[in-house]
């Protein structure tokens, strides 16, 4: 972790937001089970640091972002006419990276995530899930931050967006 001269630890705070776009293909193996890949990609990020301490540092505001990509296992609860609640498990690989003054850190770590969600039909082929709320943790701590468990610092998501289905009417 981060250290003063004495070794007196220093505690380190971050907040991390950003909004993302996420891209998402699933294969239905029955009618409750889905398999697939994701990619999200987050724009306009921003971390907000501070260091408390014998200096107190607040560094502020700095742009950051992160990717994720991996696979996910979508169990659906029903197959009701016009909603279908499911829980969507996801491993996956997550870089974050962040532009300082003069210099930009980037890590990467491995994750699981798990979200709640429900499909609404619209249509023929169109559903709306939402709402879609999920959490994910990261194996690896980033950039300064020191963790003493992997729940520690979780992300959480809140999702909405819409599902075409390529099949026929059912």
């Amino acid at each position: 972790g981060i250290q003063q001269g004495d070794y007196n630890p220093i505690a380190f705070k971050y907040e991390y937001y950003s909004p993302t776009v996420t891209g998402e293909i699933n294969f239905h193996i029955g009618q409750r089970l889905a398999l697939g890949a994701f990619w999200t990609k987050s724009f306009e990020g921003k971390m907000q640091l501070e260091m408390d301490g014998q200096n107190n540092f607040d560094f502020g505001d700095y742009e950051a972002n992160h990717q994720m990509y991996g696979v996910n296992l979508r169990l659906s609860a029903s197959r009701k006419v016009g909603f279908r609640p499911y829980l969507l498990l996801s491993y996956y690989k997550f870089e974050m990276y962040m532009d300082m003054d003069s210099y930009r850190l980037a890590n990467r770590s491995n994750g699981i995530g798990i979200n709640l969600g429900a499909m609404i039909k619209l249509n023929d082929k169109f559903y709306l899930n939402a709402p879609d709320i999920g959490i994910k943790t990261y194996s690896d701590a980033f950039f300064f931050a020191e963790r003493k468990n992997v729940l520690e610092a979780p992300l959480i998501e809140f999702r909405v967006g819409l599902t075409y289905n390529f099949t026929k009417r059912k």
